[in-house]
């Protein structure tokens, strides 16, 4: 819309300062409404560049991931994890064989005595899918040494104490095995 279609328009209008007012009001109006489509129309225009932007960043990112081989990654992560778990295995194996090994060694508390001992120096040797645990015997020797008490004594006098008599045999068989078996012969009951 412009001024001079505007005025040709309102000729019907004989107050020419009223035509003009008219024409002015219309005008203003006109150029607020252009203005603000063009702010609305520039608003968009960023707003499709913007996503654009974003559209090409998904397509680059897209075309990325068709160049990865996903085979060779499960293929990977299936050897990592079977690595690993072989690890454990091994390890459970030793653990398994180093219990055996000091439950032979007539332990009281196995747990216990694991905790004394130098696991670097121990050696492991796989045999028909077991292990037999190296560097043991010397580590052993030296703890019953040190600590006697964590193993079972073959014969109570090699711990230095003499108690007199022999305590590991049982009573007499005449005798009372309990204090009701005593008091039935004490009293004859």
């Amino acid at each position: 819309m412009n001024r001079k279609f505007l005025e040709e328009l309102l000729n019907v209008v004989e107050d020419e300062a009223k035509r003009k007012e008219i024409v002015d009001t219309l005008m203003a109006k006109n150029g607020e409404l252009i203005e603000s489509h063009k702010t609305e129309v520039a608003t968009l225009k960023n707003d499709l560049k913007v996503k654009d932007g974003v559209v090409d960043n998904l397509n680059n990112k897209i075309k990325e991931l068709e160049e990865v081989d996903v085979e060779a990654i499960k293929q990977e992560q299936y050897d990592l994890g079977k690595a690993e778990g072989s690890k454990e295995v091994e390890t459970f194996k030793k653990s398994i064989a180093l219990d055996k090994a000091l439950a032979n060694s007539k332990a009281k508390d196995i747990k216990l005595l694991e905790k004394l001992l130098d696991s670097e120096k121990l050696t492991y040797e796989e045999k028909d899918g077991n292990y037999i645990v190296g560097g043991l015997d010397e580590q052993l020797k030296s703890i019953k040494t040190t600590h006697d008490y964590l193993f079972e004594q073959e014969n109570q006098q090699q711990n230095g104490f003499n108690l007199g008599g022999d305590h590991q045999n049982k009573a007499p068989e005449n005798e009372a095995q309990d204090l009701a078996g005593a008091l039935r012969e004490k009293y004859g009951k």
